[in-house]
């Protein structure tokens, strides 16, 4: 049993070993060599009086360039080479040249949160030009006819209306007072003085003033104010306005008609029309 047992252990160990064996006596390949394959002494000498009988060796060697002498730390901080990939001559060109600014792409810059800027509302004005205008009339009826008229005569007008304050007699009266308790005062005192015929506007821009009378023509209005005045009371003389409704025609300043004619033309009916220049909406001649 002892025999078997150191039996065992021999063979055990003799292929350890040859497994040791076998792992490190691998076949290697042989490394490619920079010149090529060898040759023999005697193979080279043959060859080289081949070369010298037949011309010139085309496998000349290159002169072997000894390499730079490395430069000490401090030239290396103060003279840095150049980035790799990037030739010096672009570096330094790079350097040299100022960046230029790219200008803006075209069109509307965009606004807020790259929303486009918003556009210019669109011009819903009138557009105006010189003209004419012939008036004014009381009546829009009489303003139409004579319009029919210029259309005959290859006048194109065009009706306009006009609200204007136009006087309407005169106010003689006690200028507004404070309050409607000063204003019925102040009728009382006139009454209490033999002055009559006073009454008080009851709104409008007379209001709390004490009137005095009404009057057509201006002379009239002044003498009553006089008689106000001579017993001491403050009166005045203010024109008294109307609103009313007056009609023009407008027409271009190229009509095939003057003003002298147009005046001449209708001065039996209407006496008291003018042609005046005004700026007006576009007209347009048929």
């Amino acid at each position: 049993m002892k025999r078997l047992f150191i039996l065992l252990l021999l063979v055990n160990l003799g292929l350890a070993g040859w497994g040791y064996y076998r792992s490190v006596t691998k076949v290697v390949a042989p490394l490619p060599t920079r010149g090529g394959n060898l040759e023999l002494l005697s193979e080279r000498d043959k060859s080289a009086a081949a070369r010298s009988a037949g011309g010139f060796d085309l496998e000349q060697r290159l002169p072997t360039i000894p390499p730079a002498s490395p430069l000490p730390p401090s030239a290396r901080a103060a003279k840095p080479g150049p980035t790799a990939g990037v030739s010096p001559s672009s570096t330094t060109l790079a350097s040299a040249e100022p960046a230029r600014p790219r200008a803006p792409p075209a069109g509307p810059s965009p606004g807020p949160a790259g929303k486009p800027a918003p556009q210019p509302a669109p011009d819903t004005q009138p557009h105006l030009q010189k003209c004419r205008a012939l008036g004014a009339f009381d009546r829009r009826d009489a303003a139409e006819q004579v319009a029919g008229q210029l259309a005959s005569l290859n006048v194109a007008a065009k009706l306009r209306q006009e609200s204007v304050q136009t006087p309407n007699g005169f106010w003689v009266l006690i200028p507004p007072l404070a309050s409607h308790d000063a204003a019925r005062e102040m009728e009382k005192k006139l009454e209490a003085a033999g002055i009559t015929d006073v009454w008080r506007p009851a709104k409008g821009d007379l209001e709390n003033a004490v009137s005095l009378g009404l009057f057509s023509r201006r002379e009239a209005a002044e003498r009553r104010r006089a008689q106000v005045v001579a017993r001491g009371f403050a009166a005045e003389v203010r024109p008294r306005m109307s609103e009313s409704d007056e009609f023009w025609l407008d027409f271009p300043v190229n009509a095939p008609i003057d003003s002298a004619a147009l005046k001449r033309r209708f001065a039996h009916d209407y006496p008291d029309l003018k042609v005046v220049d005004r700026e007006c909406v576009l007209v347009d001649t048929p």
